[in-house]
């Protein structure tokens, strides 16, 4: 498969499946356009991610139609800003299950954002695919709706941990931001670095402030 359209064809079977499960519940595969909605932060502190998550998914849909949509249906996006507020987007997900709207939902950016709007999905029975939380325990609290589609976050500094090891680097240090997901990628790092590295040293997070005034802190939550 060309590796640059696997994302978009992997997301279509994706919802594919999900269209039918929620048609199964009792919806109707009449020709209208399927609805998914979500929430992303346009504006506010995950603003720059959340912008690129939004014109990833207008492409996809841009994409899938352009291919003959998904079931013989074409995709409509609704799109909300959440202002990168998990208090917002639990009112945007209320408003769009609630009221019915959509066929079902992409989680917003951020794994923080996603656990807290979470238990709306299982509220309403709603598919919800997980694009933008990659911490485990999101996932972990016996929720039926809420799929995962990222790689868990544990998991990402691998890599980062063995290159260092094979150079013959002897320290690491694990600074970051004390959140869901950062919390979940350091969590990984130390465990990865315990096995490799002959001294580690770690913090107990920090209020995103204080991480932002560090050049070596930039930690972006996904």
């Amino acid at each position: 498969m060309n590796l640059r359209k696997f994302p978009i064809a992997l997301t279509k079977r994706v919802l594919a499946g999900l269209i039918l499960l929620t048609c199964s519940a009792g919806l109707s595969l009449a020709q209208v356009p399927i609805r998914v909605g979500m929430s992303v932060s346009l504006t506010g502190t995950y603003s720059a991610l959340g912008q690129n998550v939004h014109r990833g998914a207008q492409l996809c849909i841009k994409k899938t139609d352009e291919q003959g949509g998904l079931l013989g249906r074409k995709l409509e996006l609704i799109v909300e800003d959440d202002g990168s507020k998990p208090d917002k987007a639990i009112s945007i997900y209320e408003k769009l299950l609630g009221s019915k709207s959509v066929d079902l939902v992409l989680s917003p950016y951020s794994s923080s954002i996603t656990n807290a709007v979470g238990d709306v999905a299982e509220k309403y029975k709603y598919p919800m695919i997980g694009c933008c939380a990659s911490t485990a325990s999101v996932y972990q609290k016996g929720r039926k709706y809420l799929v995962q589609f990222s790689s868990p976050a544990t998991g990402y500094l691998e890599g980062l941990i063995d290159i260092a090891a094979k150079r013959g680097l002897k320290t690491v240090a694990v600074v970051h931001e004390k959140s869901t997901f950062p919390n979940a990628a350091a969590l990984g790092a130390v465990e990865a670095a315990k096995k490799r590295v002959s001294r580690l040293f770690s913090t107990t997070g920090s209020p995103r402030e204080a991480t932002a005034t560090l050049p070596c802190c930039n930690v972006c939550e996904s």
